[in-house]
C-alpha cells in the first residue's frame, strides 16, 4: 500500500482513494476468489475503509452535508469523495459477475441450476465479507444519504446483491424458472429430486426481493419471486393437474378420483413446506382446487347419490372433504342431500303405508 498523503490545514493527514484503492481493491479479490482471509488482513481493508471516510469528512474541519442541487454535482466534500468509493465497489461487483457469465451461458436444466446455486453462495459469503469491511461506509455515508433523500443508495452487501439481479438472475431467470419447473414436474411423475437446489434458487429471489428495500423492518414485496417463479409455477401447475385429472377419469372411477385428488393435495402442502415460499400457499392450494374439485363437481353430484344408495361412508367422508374446500360446492351438496333424504322419506312412508293397509285387509278378511 502506498505511504502517500498531506496534511490539512488543521494538521490531520489526509488519505485519498488512490491511496487506498490499489491494496483494498487486492483484499476485495481475495474476498471473492473463494480463499480465507486472516483476521489481521480484514482488519487491514477495515481499517482503509475508515481511515479513508473520516479523512474525508475531516478536510474542511466539518462534516459535508448533501443538498438536492449537489447530488447532479458531487464536487464538494463527502459526497463526492464517498461517492466514488461507493462506485469503485459497483464497478468491482460489475467486473466479477461478468467473469462468470461465459461459464454457464451453455447450461440448462439441472447443471445450471448447480453452478447458479454454487457461485451464489459463494457470492453471498463474500460480499458479506466486503459488507463487513465497508461497515464504516454503511454506518455514516449511506446513512447520510439516506437521510438526505437519495434511496438509491444502498448498503453495501444490498448494493452486492441488486447487482447480482441485474447482472446474473435477469440475464438467467427464464433458463433457471424452466430447469426449476421442469424437477418439480420430475416430482410429480414419481422421481425423487434434488430439493435443495429449488429451496435454494427460491431463497435466492426472494433474499432479491428484500435488497430493494433498505429498511429492514418492512415485510418483503416479493416481486421477483412472485414474478419469475410463482406465476409461472401456478401456470404450470394448473396445466399439468388440467391433463392428469382428465386422463385419470377416462380410466378410473369418481371414488378412485378422489383418493388421486387427497394425495395430491397433500404432495403439494408438503411442497409448500419443503422448497417453497410459504406465500404460495394459499395460491397453490386454490389453483389444485379450481382444476381438480371445481371443474368436476358435477361428477361428484352424481357419484354422489350413487354413494349414498350404496352406504359408502368412507367414500362419502373422503367427498365430503373435498367439496368442502370449494366456494359453494357444499350448497349443492347438502341440497341434494336434503332432496335424497325427503325422497327416501316419502318412499318409507308410503311402503309403511302400503304395509299397513296389507295388514288390514289381511286382518280383516281373517275374522270374517
Amino acid at each position: 500500500m502506498s505511504g502517500r498523503g498531506f496534511q490539512n490545514p488543521h494538521g490531520m493527514k489526509q488519505t485519498s482513494l488512490s491511496d487506498i484503492w490499489e491494496d483494498l481493491n487486492t483484499g476485495i479479490r481475495h474476498a471473492y476468489s473463494r480463499q480465507n482471509m486472516p483476521k489481521a488482513r480484514y482488519m487491514e481493508l477495515h481499517t482503509h475503509v475508515y481511515n479513508y471516510c473520516t479523512s474525508v469528512q475531516q478536510q474542511d474541519g466539518q462534516t459535508h452535508r448533501i443538498s438536492k442541487s449537489s447530488k447532479s454535482n458531487p464536487s464538494g466534500g463527502a459526497r463526492f469523495v464517498g461517492f466514488e468509493l461507493y462506485k469503485k465497489i459497483e464497478e468491482f461487483l460489475i467486473a466479477h459477475l461478468d467473469t462468470l457469465k461465459p461459464e454457464c451461458q451453455d447450461m440448462v436444466d439441472e447443471p445450471l441450476l448447480q453452478f447458479y446455486c454454487k457461485v451464489w453462495e459463494e457470492y453471498r459469503f463474500s460480499s458479506r465479507v466486503l459488507h463487513g469491511i465497508c461497515n464504516y461506509l454503511n454506518r455514516h455515508w449511506v446513512k447520510r444519504e439516506h437521510d438526505e433523500g437519495h434511496m438509491n443508495v444502498y448498503e453495501v452487501y444490498s448494493l452486492a446483491l441488486l447487482t447480482w439481479k441485474n447482472c446474473m438472475f435477469e440475464v438467467l431467470h427464464q433458463k433457471l424458472s424452466s430447469a426449476v419447473l421442469k424437477l418439480i414436474e420430475r416430482e410429480r411423475n414419481g422421481e425423487t429430486i434434488n430439493t435443495l437446489l429449488i429451496s435454494e434458487i427460491v431463497r435466492c429471489s426472494v433474499e432479491l426481493d428484500i435488497c430493494i428495500d433498505s429498511a429492514p423492518s418492512k415485510v418483503p414485496h416479493l416481486s421477483v419471486y412472485k414474478k419469475f417463479f410463482e406465476i409461472p409455477f401456478l401456470e404450470d401447475t394448473e396445466h399439468f393437474y388440467i391433463t392428469e385429472s382428465a386422463v385419470f377419469l377416462d380410466n378410473n372411477p369418481v371414488t378412485e378420483y378422489m383418493k388421486k385428488v387427497g394425495s395430491r393435495l397433500l404432495e403439494e402442502e408438503r411442497r409448500v413446506s419443503v422448497y417453497l415460499h410459504e406465500s404460495t400457499q394459499d395460491e397453490l392450494a386454490k389453483c389444485c382446487e379450481r382444476v381438480l374439485i371445481g371443474n368436476y363437481l358435477e361428477r361428484f353430484y352424481v357419484e354422489f347419490l350413487n354413494l349414498l344408495k350404496n352406504d359408502k361412508t368412507d367414500d362419502l367422508g373422503r367427498m365430503y372433504l373435498l367439496v368442502s374446500r370449494t366456494e359453494k360446492g357444499m350448497l349443492e351438496l347438502r341440497d341434494r342431500f336434503e332432496k335424497h333424504v325427503l325422497a327416501q322419506g316419502i318412499a318409507s312412508v308410503e311402503r309403511n303405508h302400503e304395509t299397513a293397509l296389507n295388514d288390514l285387509y289381511f286382518n280383516g278378511f281373517f275374522w270374517l
